[in-house]
């Protein structure tokens, strides 16, 4: 099955973060192995995760806590995954049938409690079980079997199966999620394999049927998306990039000769030796007028109607760039208000695939326009790719196309080519599977597009080399399509989850290190930054993961793409911090993008600032707007200050948080996540200039 890294709360719901030792790994799935597993024990299988001494034990936020006095779980508002790595592969191949069985004892009644078992193997694959906790005396203990909930079968995963089936002998990590309805305490128990149920091995009858069947139809679609006579992401109705030489290809016989013709323009060029043929159309100037662009070969030619010439923006991400306007707030009223034929979009399905796919199924590819009549598919656009495009539309005036290659729970590893990956993290040769690269990313290119508007990050939150991946992603990215100064516009994470203790950012991976992360990567030319902080719903009760207010965020994302990639003029983004220097025992900080000079969001004093020491300890510091570009800090008792904190917090700019951010200009935006160190001088050797 696809991997699963983490649940992402519902509306509403508080996640909790799960503590447990004595834990006992459960395995069942629907696919037999290829090899006959040896029998299986007849009685329930007990592991004492415990007693493993190269069991490595670690969680995904700080307040998840591992309780040597017992196994209980603790409710916790930040929320998470409990995960357990193993140093060495588990073999558990001779339970493949069999039925996973959580004990636990639950605290008050909680009707909708839910939890999730998901077992990893070394490639990248997982089976994931999940339990539904009904009605429940407290203090009672309940066992948990699969009839209470169901083996999490998500469209697409059956194929995954077929294409990279888990490796029974080479189970690596386990990880426990649970989400509850009301903060409970809950203790586990164990976990433990038993034998299946003859209604459970009828029901994995049927599945084997159906990935029988998948795998025909997989088989088909593989055909189908083998490059044509023309790549399959030409089409009627489309839009080409303007004012770069556009690139065409496909394949044909071996030394045919290929001609292309758009506007009064061609190239011609012969196919290789393997059939291949690639060439470029010169410069376009943007039109609205549509016409025909062909491509002949030897008795042959295929023709595409009403192609428009304008700006073409990729947009790629989770689950946030791939929300839908039909779920978003405004979003339906925005379908029905949809007249904009010079806005067009293609939104193929998403493909997993573990070797690059050469082309998109033609059958996949349509490119539509944002009116009423597509009402139905443009409700399923992404949100942020269809507000942001309509301010660019309108903004400059010319054709506007969308590409959403989008897909919700995705680490950013598996939009990465497998060697941009190795290059970064050699560890993970052999481990990784670029399977959103090769299946989306791969046919598009060297498709001609303006740029990326990349929103992701919620999967990593800050674990892991994440700079560099983004880093190694967009350097790639832009070397496979031919374009060293592709723009690159990343969303900077949000506020989540409910307003933070008042503890000091001490924390070393969490949402504030990847926002700092993604600010970090502006070193990159061609790059912006959109600072969402501030901007979602619920500030100060419980920000969903999900904002459903993705019209504001579009306006902060366009205003970045206008000002940064268009040169439109006027502030477009928050303060950006360029150094900071000791003065006189304070630390003055200097700052870029003030527009007329920094200010509060609030109008309350400056808040979110943090001070480190030699020893790394961070303490709440005061903070004071001191010229039209420079803040200063001072903390009680810290002689020498070290480094800096600002908006560190998972939820950093709540009201509610006594050192809730709240660092602005006096055009709007938000001053972002950052740290920085603290030189005794300003980036010059000099103090830093006051304005």
């Amino acid at each position: 099955m696809a991997p699963v890294h983490h649940l992402n709360p519902s509306a509403g719901l508080r996640w909790v973060a799960l503590a447990a030792i004595h834990l006992v790994l459960a395995l069942s799935t629907a696919v037999a192995t290829a090899e006959t597993a040896a029998p299986a024990p007849a009685n329930p299988v007990l592991v004492d995760f415990a007693r493993l001494p190269d069991v490595q034990w670690a969680h995904w936020y700080k307040k998840a806590s591992l309780r040597p006095d017992g196994v209980q779980v603790v409710a916790d508002q930040a929320g998470g995954n409990l995960v357990f790595t193993c140093a060495r592969a588990l073999d558990l191949s001779a339970y493949q049938e069999w039925t996973p069985r959580l004990t636990l004892k639950v605290g008050p009644a909680n009707k909708t409690s839910y939890f999730c078992v998901i077992l990893h193997d070394g490639r990248g694959n997982a089976s994931t079980y999940e339990f539904t906790l009904g009605d429940a005396a407290a203090g009672t203990s309940v066992a948990l079997t699969e009839r209470d909930g169901a083996s999490i079968r998500e469209p697409g995963q059956v194929e995954s199966y077929l294409q990279q089936p888990p490796d029974y002998a080479n189970y690596t990590k386990v990880t426990l999620a649970g989400r509850l309805s009301n903060p409970v305490d809950v203790v586990f128990q164990r976990l433990e394999l038993v034998p299946p149920d003859k209604a459970i091995l009828k029901s994995r009858d049927g599945l084997r049927a159906r990935l029988a069947a998948a795998a025909e139809g997989r088989r088909k679609k593989r055909l189908a998306q083998q490059l044509g006579f023309v790549s399959a992401v030409f089409a009627n109705d489309m839009i080409l990039q303007r004012g770069m030489p556009l690139p065409v290809w496909g394949r044909a016989k071996p030394g045919e000769t290929i001609t292309v013709t758009f506007g009064g323009s061609s190239a011609e060029t012969t196919a290789t030796q393997d059939g291949s043929w690639r060439l470029a159309l010169p410069r376009l100037a943007a039109d609205a007028n549509g016409r025909t662009l062909t491509v002949q070969g030897d008795g042959r030619t295929t023709s595409f109607a009403n192609v428009l010439v304008g700006d073409v923006w990729l947009y790629s991400g989770q689950s946030n760039m791939q929300m839908a306007l039909k779920g978003s707030r405004g979003g339906d009223e925005a379908v029905a208000a949809a007249a904009y034929p010079l806005i067009r979009f293609l939104s193929p399905p998403i493909a997993r695939a573990y070797e690059p796919l050469e082309s998109f199924d033609p059958a996949d590819v349509t490119w539509r326009k944002a009116e009423a009549a597509e009402a139905k598919h443009l409700a399923n656009l992404s949100a942020i790719g269809y507000w942001t495009a309509l301010e660019i539309h309108q903004s400059q005036g010319i054709p506007l196309g969308i590409i959403n290659l989008s897909q919700g729970s995705t680490n950013i590893i598996s939009w990465m080519s497998g060697e941009s990956v190795e290059q970064v993290s050699p560890e993970l040769k052999g481990k990784h599977f670029p399977v959103y690269f090769n299946g989306n990313i791969n046919p598009l290119i060297p498709f001609g597009i303006r740029g990326v508007i990349w929103y992701q990050g919620e999967q990593e939150g800050g674990q892991g080399p994440y700079e560099q991946w983004l880093r190694g992603m967009i350097t790639d990215w832009r070397s496979r399509f031919g374009q060293p100064d592709l723009d690159f516009g990343i969303v900077q994470l949000p506020d989540n989850g409910g307003p933070d203790a008042a503890d000091p950012p001490n924390h070393k991976a969490n949402w504030g290190a990847a926002r700092d992360m993604q600010r970090r990567v502006l070193g990159l030319p061609h790059t912006g930054l959109a600072v969402t902080l501030g901007l979602a719903d619920g500030i100060d009760t419980a920000v969903d993961i999900h904002p459903a207010n993705k019209q504001a965020f579009a306006q902060v994302i366009a205003a970045m793409m206008k000002g940064r990639f268009y040169g439109t003029a006027g502030e477009y983004t928050g303060p950006m911090p360029l150094a900071a220097h000791l003065h006189d025992g304070a630390v003055r900080i200097t700052f870029d993008h003030v527009a007329g000079g920094l200010a509060t969001t609030d109008k309350a004093p400056l808040r979110g600032f943090a001070l480190a020491g030699a020893e790394g300890k961070f303490v709440w510091a005061e903070a004071r707007i001191i010229s039209r570009n420079e803040v200063e800090l001072t903390a009680a008792g810290m002689t020498s200050p070290q480094r800096i904190r600002y908006a560190w917090h998972r939820n950093p700019t709540a009201n509610k948080f006594a050192h809730g951010a709240n660092l602005g200009n006096d055009a709007g935006f938000h001053a972002g996540t950052f740290e920085l160190p603290v030189s005794t001088a300003g980036a010059d050797g000099k103090p830093a200039k006051t304005e």
